[in-house]
């Protein structure tokens, strides 16, 4: 299967749009968050080695992330509802 570009899928690099509520006070917009729902902690995998998920989230996930200039946020990072 050929590889698809951007445009090519309807999506926009630097498309004009409104500034969100955050944007105003310096925050990055919603849009350029990335919300992660992981297991943390460490865990054993079936065959009882260990996993160390926050290593993972840190040094793998977090980082690529915030190479793309995006917020990462793991969901025990979060102290409040809403």
């Amino acid at each position: 299967m050929p590889k698809r570009s951007l445009e090519f899928t309807g999506w926009k690099i630097g498309k004009q749009r409104k500034a969100t509520k955050g944007e105003a006070d310096g925050q990055k917009p919603d849009w350029q968050k990335c919300f992660v729902i992981m297991p943390f902690g460490e865990k054993k995998d079936p065959d009882g080695n260990p996993i160390d998920f926050d290593k993972i989230y840190r040094e793998f996930i977090k980082e690529a992330v915030a190479e793309l200039g995006v917020d990462c946020v793991r969901c025990d990072e979060i102290a409040e509802t809403g």
